[in-house]
């Protein structure tokens, strides 16, 4: 075992614990507010962009509102047109409406799991958990993903800090799932 074998360890204890503390409830209130749940409302837009646009009353809309600015002619309808002011309009909506039902099916899901229920309590204690446990990894990767980035030998010494891990966190820094997500983007970039 190696020293970043009991940095993890510790850590994981420490999320573990904030998560019992917190509940799954308040841990998932917590999570999305803020930056979160605002990348999980633009995320949701972008999953869901292509089929709402698809539903016929909307592309009616669309294009009424595109044939309005293609005979107005001015230069600016001509920029709102380019700049596909359309799809721009439709996305703000969404994200509106998406913005809207995260926060009421949290603070739903907040309030079946912070019930007085026994049952719910040792539930909300025991997926809050989880849920801080999740966290905890997605920011270990986050870590060390950073790490990797930076590269040079930054990344040679924590890389070999990590060799011998009874945890397999050498295997971990090579093999992260961000480097995939990473490498597949910048493919699409360079082909």
């Amino acid at each position: 075992m190696v020293l970043a074998d009991g940095i993890i360890l510790g850590l994981a204890v420490l999320f573990l614990a904030l998560g019992v503390i917190t509940g799954f409830g308040k841990g998932l209130e917590i999570i999305s507010k803020g930056i979160f749940g605002k990348i999980f409302s633009l995320v949701m837009c972008y999953f869901f962009i292509g089929l709402v646009i698809k539903i016929p009353a909307i592309s009616g809309l669309m294009e009424s509102f595109v044939t309005t600015l293609q005979e107005n002619g001015a230069w600016w309808a001509n920029i709102l047109l380019a700049i596909r002011v359309d799809i721009i309009a439709v996305v703000a909506i969404m994200l509106v409406v998406i913005t809207f039902l995260r926060i009421l099916v949290v603070q739903l899901v907040k309030n079946i799991f912070e019930s007085d229920n026994i049952v719910m309590e040792i539930l909300n204690k025991t997926l809050g958990a989880i849920l801080f446990l999740i966290l905890f990894c997605a920011l270990a990767l986050i870590v060390f993903q950073i790490i990797y980035w930076i590269g040079g030998e930054t990344a040679t010494n924590f890389a070999n800090g990590l060799q011998g891990s009874f945890m397999g966190l050498d295997a971990v820094f090579y093999g992260n799932p961000i480097n995939a997500l990473v490498d597949t983007i910048r493919l699409g970039f360079h082909g």
